[in-house]
């Protein structure tokens, strides 16, 4: 899925959940998630945040397998285990980077779930920037701008 697929669905799953971290704004989930739901990617050569971290992502996507390590559980487990300590923040940035795990779920290729077991988890066949992945983004928009609508009515209303 391309980066902006990822993000919004993101910021979906962390407003649909109500993740709501009390010290937290609203718009700090949301760049929270939206951070989680671009790094799985870093172990791909010429994803957005591999070409933004520099010498580590360009480490990273030559030692690591696309939708391998990066996008099973056991990562997941690790980074969240890892930044547990930084109180509230890692919440909203899980919900995101469990969010692109989910949607890369959606694709032909799939991904490696239970790493370091190789088998391909699929949950559907959509490919990667098709007219599908188009209209997946158009509708989860749809609905955020709705959810985001009833959130600042409710924040500010």
């Amino acid at each position: 899925m391309r980066v902006k697929t990822h993000v919004v669905f993101a910021i979906f799953a962390v407003t649909s959940l109500g993740v709501n971290v009390g010290e937290l704004s609203a718009v700090e989930q949301i760049v929270l998630a939206s951070a989680g739901s671009i790094l799985p990617d870093i172990d791909h050569a010429n994803s957005y945040v591999t070409n933004r971290t520099g010498l580590v992502g360009k480490i990273v996507s030559k030692c690591i397998k696309h939708r391998g390590l990066t996008h099973s559980l056991l990562f997941s487990f690790l980074l969240f285990s890892f930044f547990y300590g930084v109180g509230s923040y890692i919440y909203p940035f899980m919900v995101g980077y469990l969010s692109h795990i989910l949607l890369d779920m959606c694709t032909a290729k799939g991904v490696s779930l239970l790493y370091p077991w190789k088998k391909k988890f699929k949950i559907m066949k959509l490919r990667t920037g098709s007219m599908h992945e188009r209209v997946v983004f158009v509708l989860l928009s749809l609905v955020l701008l709705r959810d985001l609508a009833r959130w600042m009515i409710n924040m500010f209303g």
